[in-house]
């Protein structure tokens, strides 16, 4: 059984997009420390999305593929 409908990362952090059976299902991207899998906390996104990526500028990029394909993308900023 699939927990993650995709993962992506940067040199200090792993998002993962998780599938769910809830409300929130394609919703919550959990972070993590690629140094140690510490967790690092969430983003709950407005939609659901099929598909994340990272971009070399550290911005992720969603992709909600409903009528119209539709890819946003987000400053996640780090402090």
């Amino acid at each position: 059984m699939k927990a993650a409908r995709g993962a992506t990362a940067t040199a200090s952090r792993i998002y993962v997009l998780y599938l769910g059976t809830t409300g929130h299902a394609g919703r919550v991207v959990d972070t993590y420390s690629t140094h140690d899998g510490e967790y690092l906390g969430s983003y709950l996104f407005p939609r659901s999305v099929d598909a994340i990526a990272v971009l070399a500028d550290g911005r992720l990029a969603t992709l909600e593929n409903r009528l119209v394909p539709t890819l946003r993308l987000w400053d996640l900023s780090v402090d």
